[in-house]
């Protein structure tokens, strides 16, 4: 069946991400168990994402929600809490496929439309959006919801990085294979993966400086190539953090004429790290989020035990003073 639905390509959505009310009557169906239905739901659309639906709590039966100890963080929203789907007679749990913000964060408080909003993960229960049953979005992390008209590549979730990001037309590039290389003195340890790698030049008639930044699952690591008259090089500078060590994110030091510096710190000093103008806004989020699960884990720390494959989370812009810590 075709869908009533105007075209959308997930490449013409925008980020940062936008909120809008939905037209549309979206239900949640297990077992003829009716969880959700309404037409007053909000959706939340971001570049490369299928839409994120979140419903009024006054169209979800709570009676069948239990709120567990999950948790997690969204660069915009904040912290998300997780529900387990149960019911009576011993039948089995669905465990944290609905989640909720009940008190969004942040300095834009558009998202503040959903809170207290329920989102429902596509499966095992049906979703539908009008009469049309939709499709889960590929992968284990983001919970869009797929129709027909739909179109343009999902970004997928967990076992996938984003690399190169840009905000063009095509604002990042999709692979599932890390760089065979990241050329600085700091080598990349054998279970380490990067997931994001931003670039930065700031020269200017072949003078100055090209930035390469890498975030990996453990590290931020940055080479600075200095030149002068693009004829000669000046040589570099390699710097790097752990994200453990992060304790707060600062943007007081002054743009560059292409760059935006982030100043991070921790208990053995700070660090400058350069990013271009586009991509600013992707590594201000991505940052905090990738260095979260070393802040809360309570498990000791081993270097590199665990591979991190930080997404491209939902991204906010900032203040210029803005001052963060974890």
């Amino acid at each position: 069946m075709a869908s009533n639905l105007p075209l959308e390509n997930v490449w013409d959505y925008p980020r940062p991400p936008e909120i809008e009310p939905v037209q549309a009557r979206l239900r949640v169906i297990f077992n003829q168990i009716v969880l959700a239905d309404t037409t007053r739901a909000m959706r939340i659309i971001e570049t490369g994402h299928p839409p994120t639906y979140y419903i009024p709590p006054e169209d979800v039966k709570q009676e069948y929600l239990n709120r567990n100890d999950k948790t997690s963080y969204c660069g915009y929203k904040g912290l998300a809490s997780y529900y387990d789907f149960i019911l009576p007679d011993n039948q089995p749990i669905v465990k944290a496929r609905i989640w909720s913000y009940e008190n969004p964060t942040g300095s834009d408080e558009k998202y503040i439309g959903v809170k207290g909003y329920f989102s429902f993960y596509v499966g095992p229960w049906d979703c539908y959006v009008n009469d049309e049953k939709v499709e889960a979005q590929p992968g284990d992390f983001y919970g869009g919801w797929k129709t027909k008209n739909i179109m343009g590549k999902v970004n997928a979730g967990s076992g996938a990085w984003i690399i190169d990001y840009k905000m063009t037309n095509n604002p990042s590039r999709y692979i599932t294979e890390q760089p065979d290389t990241f050329n600085t003195v700091f080598a990349l340890a054998p279970q380490e993966r990067i997931s994001n790698i931003y670039e930065c030049d700031d020269r200017r008639c072949g003078c100055g400086s090209k930035y390469t930044v890498a975030l990996t699952n453990e590290r931020i690591i940055q080479r600075r190539a200095d030149s002068c008259c693009g004829c000669c090089s000046q040589g570099y500078i390699d710097s790097m953090l752990f994200l453990s060590d992060i304790s707060s994110i600062s943007t007081r030091v002054n743009p560059t004429r292409n760059g935006m510096p982030l100043t991070l710190t921790g208990p053995f000093g700070s660090e400058v790290f350069t990013f271009s103008r586009q991509s600013f806004h992707n590594a201000l989020a991505m940052i905090p989020q990738a260095a979260m699960p070393h802040k809360i884990s309570t498990q000791p720390r081993i270097v590199m035990q665990t591979p991190y494959s930080a997404p491209p989370y939902e991204t906010k812009p900032m203040k210029p003073d803005y001052q963060s810590a974890f």
